[in-house]
Order: structure tokens, then sequence, then C-alpha cells
């Protein structure tokens, strides 16, 4: 028999990753920020045409999977 030894922290890490990509509307929401460099939520929503606070819910998850990067203008939050 054969004993496999688990990081279980990697596995955490790895399994945050892939429930963060597990969601059509987040992967369309990485796509829309991959092919714009770097944007705020306001256009992210306006364009993608979502309600902001289900916009905010999912890069939310993005940021916590360490997905995308933000970046702070004054007011603004500019995604990555």
């Amino acid at each position: 028999m054969t004993k496999v030894n688990l990081n279980h922290e990697k596995l955490e890490v790895s399994s945050a990753l892939l429930r963060a990509l597990a969601h059509p509307l987040r992967l369309q929401i990485l796509e829309f920020i991959d092919q714009n460099d770097a944007i705020n939520v306001n256009k992210i929503y306006s364009s993608l045409k979502l309600e902001q606070s289900i916009t905010s819910q999912h890069l939310r998850v993005l940021r916590m999977a360490d997905l995308v990067k933000t970046e702070r203008d004054g007011k603004y939050i500019h995604y990555r």
C-alpha cells in the first residue's frame, strides 16, 4: 500500500482557486478585466450589464483566490 502525503495548505489554496474559477460569471469578469488591462468596478458592471452588488461579490471571491490585483486611484479601485 502506498502512502500519500498531502500538503493541506496547498490543497486549501488550490481548492479556493478552483472554486473561484468554477462560476461562469466570474470567468466572464476575468476575461473582461484581461481584455481591458486595468478597469474599475463601475465599468465592469455597466459593460457586462450586471448589478453592482453581484459584481462586487464576485470580485471579492476573485481577490480572495488571488486571481485579480487591485490598485486604488482616489475613490476608484482598478482591477487587473
